[in-house]
């Protein structure tokens, strides 16, 4: 069995951006400290709190680019549970 995450199973999805650089010509830079500070925030909290039985949340950190600005963006998501037979 596998479970899936998909767009289609995502029921919400919230998004901070910290502008910051990204790379450097040594490779991937570390993320600022706020947003650091921002997902172990979300982990601590509303990643613990009680929900729905088939609900499976999610908290992640990753660099990226936003209207042409590099910087680091910290996303809560939450899944449906689905699965599929393999």
């Amino acid at each position: 069995m596998e479970r899936l995450f998909s767009k289609e199973n995502r029921i919400s999805s919230f998004t901070w951006f910290f502008p910051a650089p990204t790379r450097n010509e040594r490779g991937i830079l570390p993320a600022p400290h706020e947003a650091v500070e921002k997902k172990e925030e979300l982990k601590e909290g509303w990643l613990k709190e009680k929900g729905h039985p088939q609900e499976f949340r999610c908290v992640s950190l990753a660099p990226t680019t936003a209207n042409g600005q590099a910087g680091y963006q910290v996303r809560a998501e939450t899944f449906i549970q689905a699965t599929r037979e393999n």
